[in-house]
């Protein structure tokens, strides 16, 4: 029988009570679970005599540490995580040297210190005390570090198995960036566009990298970065927030062929109906399992574009918010689904998002009685006008059995006598 205590581990004397049951075992510990809500409860916590809880640690292999208060009063407790293999810290640089002395970090393979202010000296600090040659992944974005550190961090600690790298937000530019060796075992790498583009070669295995929320070049820079990704089998690029469009037309001269992307984000980068068509001609979305367009005022033109681009029976994933998508797009779409069927049904689509567009009720009515999307299971109408009787006929549609997730964020006419009404009838499966 389960008490109480065990369902609502919401404070410090709650967790102290769950740990003396012995079926209670957590893979991942966070703050929250370690010291409650506030510094009372982590007293509360010590004050019902869990002051050495290795017992209990030892079955976590996962801990985040977040808060400043829980660090700095107990950081002497990493000492009782023996089975530890990912680790993230925040608000960590205080006390770097007594992290390095923790006996839990032999096992890590997941190490994630981003956006700490950290130096050169405090990471290597750390590295020191990591067994380096056994870490798959490492997130080191939004420190101090300067490229010749990164170059030392690399060559000098064995990391040979490292399979995910972090590197974004650091003090790296320009063309000491050449002289770093990535490991040959990446297959995942977030870089800013300035370290991206000076990188002499990349890992052969690489498959997966992001250049995102970093601001755009000059034209003249433009040519080094689209090289810096042709020629590559890229399955997940992270493009979005490079601020790529609304600049001179020459950079699409540059744009490469990709026709391996699975994973592909574009959002929020200002692109135009031209450039929309451009990334559509070089074949950018044809293997899309997941498209980002989000943010993009492509409007009706550039849209039918991309649907003429995807691949029906591959994509799974499309987010359209904010493309400035008309009911005559719309509409366009779902005659060409009625006259051929089998080359424009999205018959793979799972999640799609239409949200903050300008769309009549009576456009997504006739969207979900098409059939378009068969085995859509999450569908975002956020900020878009809709009246309540719609939305439960919405839901209720054989064409929509397969709904699992409708989000309906900032609907205008969507009160609160509505949203309880939904809530009552459909529960959780619609997010408001």
């Amino acid at each position: 029988m389960q008490s109480q205590s065990e369902s609502q581990p919401t404070s410090g004397k709650l967790f102290a009570q769950i740990t003396r049951t012995p079926s209670f075992q957590p893979r991942l510990a966070t703050a929250r679970h370690l010291r409650g809500h506030d510094q009372p409860a982590v007293r509360e916590w010590h004050a019902f005599g869990i002051d050495s809880v290795e017992w209990h640690h030892e079955r976590i292999t996962g801990l985040r540490i977040t808060a400043r208060g829980w660090i700095s009063h107990h950081v002497r407790l990493l000492q009782d995580f023996p089975d530890l293999t990912t680790i993230r810290l925040r608000l960590v640089r205080p006390y770097v040297s007594e992290l390095a002395k923790s006996r839990s970090f032999d096992r890590l393979t997941g190490i994630d210190i981003a956006d700490n202010d950290l130096t050169a000296d405090s990471v290597t600090t750390l590295a020191q005390a990591i067994p380096t040659e056994s870490v798959r992944t490492l997130n080191l974005a939004g420190n101090r570090l300067t490229a010749p550190d990164i170059e030392r961090l690399l060559a000098d600690f064995g990391w040979t198995r490292l399979e995910s790298l972090d590197l974004t937000g650091n003090d790296t530019s320009g063309i000491a960036v050449r002289n770093w060796r990535l490991p040959t075992t990446l297959r995942d790498l977030r870089l800013n566009r300035t370290q991206l583009q000076h990188l002499p070669t990349l890992p052969a295995g690489l498959f997966e990298c992001s250049a995102a929320e970093n601001p755009s070049l000059q034209v003249a820079d433009e040519s080094r970065f689209w090289a810096s990704l042709a020629d590559r089998a890229w399955q997940k690029l992270d493009l979005a927030g490079c601020d790529l469009g609304g600049q001179s037309a020459d950079w699409l001269r540059l744009l490469p062929e990709s026709k391996g992307v699975r994973h592909l984000r574009l959002s929020q980068n200002r692109l135009n109906a031209d450039e929309l068509v451009a990334f559509a001609q070089f074949g950018w979305f044809t293997a899309c399992e997941s498209l980002d367009l989000a943010g993009n005022p492509m409007g009706p033109f550039g849209f039918q574009a991309v649907r003429e681009a995807i691949v029906p029976s591959r994509c799974r994933r499309l987010d359209l918010q904010r493309i400035e998508l008309t009911d005559w797009a719309l509409h366009a779409w779902i005659a060409a689904s009625r006259a051929a069927p089998a080359a424009e049904s999205l018959e793979s689509l799972e999640s799609l998002s239409l949200a903050w567009n300008p769309l009549s009720e009576k456009s997504l009515r006739a969207f979900c009685e098409s059939g378009l999307a068969p085995n859509l299971r999450e569908l975002d109408l956020s900020g878009i006008t809709m009246s309540l009787p719609l939305i439960e006929a919405l839901v209720r549609r054989s064409e929509c059995a397969r709904l699992e997730r409708l989000i309906l964020r900032d609907c205008p006419r969507l009160r609160e006598t509505g949203i309880a009404r939904l809530r009552n009838r459909f529960g959780e499966n619609v997010q408001f």
